[in-house]
């Protein structure tokens, strides 16, 4: 037996359908189908039937949207308020804290479900007469997730709640570069402004690279052509993931030909993506949109954040069922920036290069694309990635509904420096 519990209550949705009165406590729960979001909760029960704690788990949480809501918000008889929230966690995320205050000091803290909470009588002093700001009383529920982010909501005491309008926290990742081509550092937050459509959007947070993780993926033609290149390939992106990845970052890696084959899978370890650049084999022919497109998909399972993919490619693509609009719509969806490094005759040999296409990808991904002839231009275009991805901002803002192709394109970052140009990725 567990002291101090006699019986244990099961809820799906806050309905009660199972219940154990012997350890482990244990239930069969029939969840929807096809599935959505719900939440299971389990209430412990000692031999009085008084409650003695309680737990909840949400399921089927994958792709939520992160996300904080005030499902209840009374006056007790004793002047005391009582709040109930619900927090959405996205499925690369883990909470951090919940907090509630009343537009002062945080008043209570909850790291788990069930998000309740009891605030003592409001005692401030009343607000002058014809004051009406200050004397509008309201709860402001906040989130923040371990990895820095942060969202939170606010309900009027004493008004109807609102529940038919959802406010979710979208990201633009942008790289500023001087008239050389440097990314500029240690630029103010409020050098910068949003714009959608040409109108400015409010901000709610400006970060730099060291506050955000990078989720990166290193892709490498493995294809026939590249047999003479492979060392000097190998050599250049050995040292690009040893110089360009940091505490918190996660990446993964993958090679192509004639399909694409996922060496090593989103990890934190640096050892375990080097051994993947080990034992490439060139041979076969070239579809580098499937590659790309391949690669895009694993950012279904990568942590959020900054986002990059980072392609090296010798040749033309000839047997890809996917194409270059495959890519960017894939890249958009994702919120990834493609940078693409083109191989020029660095053995001896022409190659055929589909420049424009590539051209494109990168443009309107918020990437770079770089044409190489020597080893030396390699190494270099590596460094110029590591240096945009470690020099990148995150501006995040509120939107009402999920961003669009149009959105992505309405989506205009300025900075407040003649010399500065701005390239941008849209995180929906």
């Amino acid at each position: 037996s567990v002291p101090g519990i006699n019986r244990v209550l099961f809820y799906l949705d806050d309905v009660e359908v199972a219940s154990d009165g012997r350890p482990p406590f244990t239930a069969r729960l029939d969840f929807a189908d096809p599935p959505r979001l719900q939440t299971v909760r389990a209430v412990a029960l000692d031999r009085n039937g008084l409650t003695v704690g309680e737990d909840a788990l949400e399921v089927n949480a994958r792709d939520r949207p992160f996300r904080v809501t005030i499902d209840a918000l009374t006056v007790a008889g004793d002047g005391a308020l009582n709040v109930e929230a619900t927090v959405g966690v996205p499925a690369d995320g883990a909470l951090r804290a919940v907090t509630v205050d009343r537009g002062g000091p945080v008043l209570e803290t909850r790291s788990a479900p069930p998000f309740r909470f009891r605030l003592a009588p409001d005692t401030r002093p009343a607000s002058p007469a014809g004051d009406a700001a200050a004397a509008l009383d309201y709860v402001r529920v906040a989130a923040a997730l371990t990895d820095g982010r942060t969202i939170d909501t606010v309900a009027v005491v004493g008004a109807p709640l609102i529940d038919d309008v959802e406010v979710n926290l979208a990201s633009v990742h942008a790289v500023v570069v001087g008239a050389d081509g440097t990314p500029l550092r240690d630029l103010p937050r409020d050098a910068f402004t949003l714009r959608r459509d040409g109108k400015p959007v409010a901000i709610a947070s400006v970060a730099g690279a060291d506050d955000v993780p990078l989720a990166m993926g290193l892709v490498i033609d493995s294809s026939g052509s590249m047999t003479l290149l492979l060392p000097i390939t190998q050599r250049a992106a050995i040292g690009f993931l040893g110089n360009v990845l940091r505490d918190g970052d996660r990446a993964f890696v993958a090679d192509f030909a004639d399909r694409p084959r996922l060496r090593r899978g989103w990890t934190l370890e640096l050892p375990t993506l080097l051994s993947g650049l080990n034992g490439l084999d060139a041979r076969g022919a070239t579809a580098l949109y499937d590659a790309l497109t391949f690669s895009l998909l694993q950012f279904d399972a990568a942590s959020d954040g900054r986002r990059a993919l980072v392609v090296l490619t010798d040749g033309d693509d000839r047997d890809s069922r996917f194409g270059p609009k495959d890519v960017i719509r894939a890249a958009r969806r994702a919120g990834v920036a493609v940078y693409l490094i083109g191989l020029g005759a660095l053995d001896g040999f022409a190659r055929n290069l589909p420049e424009r296409q590539l051209r494109r990808i990168t443009r309107e991904t918020g990437g770079r694309l770089f044409l190489v002839e020597e080893e030396t231009a390699l190494t270099a275009a590596y460094d110029q990635i590591r240096a945009e991805l470690r020099n990148q901002w995150t501006l995040t803002f509120y939107v009402e509904d999920d961003l669009d192709d149009a959105d992505f394109d309405a989506l205009t970052v300025e900075v407040d420096r003649p010399d500065a140009t701005v390239r941008t990725v849209v995180r929906p």
